[in-house]
């Protein structure tokens, strides 16, 4: 039962999306009709400049905090139950129910989960993000690689092996939500970071 609460919690936390809802309420259209048809911090970013993507990235990566939080003062003895709250999270962003399933790609809550373990080597992540996007110009290439890294990094200090192979798990399922995205690198249609520092204007829909 307190694994089932712990998945529900995370889940539900997940399920507040953000690019999704806030796009709806601010800009009174829906995310997933324009630019890459996601919805997520990258396609908002895309569609409406950086500074809104920014903002729809920080909450992503809050609400996996929150939900990890809240299941780590319900039940402060099981670290286990921390890692089911955080990645379900990101499978509640991922996969929203009342969007038929269809969410976004789970990277910003992905780093949430990682700065709610261990908020030093969350800051660590997110700067070995950062650096990776810089040097290849691509946001996607950085999640794709960032999150096969935490898994590893977890084998080398020897955690349980269930959040190892929960991590590794979750490393596919972001993996396959970053199909459209492989294919746009391979035929150079992917949209840069500097495409997106360049334009002085978002995209209106």
């Amino acid at each position: 039962m307190v694994y089932l609460i712990s998945a529900l919690t995370g889940y539900l936390f997940g399920c507040f999306q953000t690019s999704y809802l806030l796009v709806k309420f601010l800009k009174k259209t829906d995310i997933r009709k324009h630019g890459t048809s996601n919805a997520g911090a990258s396609n908002a970013a895309i569609v409406f400049g950086w500074k809104f993507g920014l903002v729809i990235a920080l909450v992503d990566i809050c609400k996996t905090i929150l939900a990890v939080t809240l299941i780590s003062f319900i039940f402060p003895e099981d670290h286990l139950l921390k890692y089911i709250a955080g990645l379900s999270s990101i499978l509640g962003h991922i996969f929203p129910f009342y969007m038929q399933f269809k969410g976004g790609k789970g990277f910003a809550s992905y780093a949430g989960l990682v700065l709610s373990m261990n908020w030093r080597l969350g800051i660590v992540f997110i700067f070995f993000c950062i650096i990776i996007t810089v040097v290849t110009n691509y946001i996607s290439i950085a999640a794709m690689i960032s999150t096969g890294v935490y898994p590893l990094y977890n084998i080398f200090i020897r955690e349980d092996t269930t959040i190892i192979l929960l991590l590794i798990m979750m490393y596919f399922v972001i993996i396959y939500r970053h199909r459209e995205n492989i294919s746009r690198l391979k035929t150079g249609q992917e949209k840069g970071l500097r495409d997106l520092l360049k334009r002085n204007k978002p995209i209106q829909p």
